[in-house]
């Protein structure tokens, strides 16, 4: 069950990405395809590079919504502004301070209820 609980946690922080990039092509009006490239493939990869230098699937961090939520307070930041980077070499475009925050508190937002709720579940079932 434990290897199980980290496939679902990743299936569950890569539909935070996929939902978010959905939005937005919604919101902007742009080919679903093109924003989960151009949106959701940058935070992707960030995010599955450095999350697993921090342990984040490692079974203390999945049954412990505290630790979970203080670790992404932590390094969300740092991945989203990577990721922007990333889309902003991709795209050809700088972008604006607006979608930096909304990056920022929308995505860490998602990545957190996600990650308590998860945690929160794994308890309630291991009962």
């Amino acid at each position: 069950i434990r290897i199980r609980c980290g496939y679902i946690a990743t299936f569950g922080d890569a539909a935070v990405f996929i939902i978010f990039a959905t939005l937005g092509s919604e919101e902007h009006n742009i080919i679903l395809i093109q924003s989960l490239i151009r949106t959701g493939l940058p935070f992707l990869v960030v995010w599955f590079t450095i999350t697993p230098l921090f342990g984040m699937y490692n079974q203390s961090f999945l049954e412990n919504s505290r630790k979970s939520i203080l670790t992404i307070m932590v390094i969300w930041p740092l991945c989203a502004i990577i990721a922007l980077g990333i889309r902003n070499v991709v795209t050809g475009q700088n972008t604006n301070l607006s979608c930096v925050v909304i990056s920022l508190l929308i995505q860490g937002s998602l990545l957190g209820t996600w990650r308590y709720t998860f945690t929160k579940l794994l308890k309630l079932f291991s009962r």
